[in-house]
Formats: C-alpha cells, sequence, structure tokens
C-alpha cells in the first residue's frame, strides 16, 4: 500500500481464522493472474497479491458463489 493510512486492520490468527487485511485499496486499475496460483490486484492505492488457483476462482464465478455485500 502506498500509505498505512489506507489500511484499517490487520489480524493474524494462529489456526482457523487465518489473516484478515482490511483497508481500501481505492479503485481497480489492473486485475491479472502472476501465474497459475497467484492472483494481483493493482488499485490506485496499493496492490494486493495472494495465492489462488486460477481454476478456482473461474469456478466459483461459473457458480455464481460470488456475493457482493452491497446487494
Amino acid at each position: 500500500m502506498k500509505s498505512k493510512d489506507y489500511l484499517n486492520k490487520i489480524n493474524i490468527h494462529e489456526g482457523h481464522d487465518g489473516v484478515l487485511l482490511e483497508g481500501n485499496l481505492g479503485n481497480l486499475k489492473q486485475l491479472l493472474f502472476i501465474d497459475s496460483s497467484q492472483l494481483e490486484l493493482k488499485c490506485t492505492n496499493g496492490v494486493l497479491r495472494f495465492d489462488v488457483k486460477k481454476s478456482e476462482i473461474l469456478m466459483a464465478l461459473n457458480k455464481e458463489e460470488v456475493i457482493l455485500i452491497s446487494e
């Protein structure tokens, strides 16, 4: 992230909860797969990379498993 001001919360729990990063990345500029298992979101306030398989994302989109909180 360009500034820690865009980051609201970081929680790291050993065990079942894992890691929570909460903040404002800004407007999405680019979304790309670095390889078949790493997704990168480039936004106006920073970049987020995380491990997820491209096939898992595509499968979730096809099954309509994507839920928009604002709906």
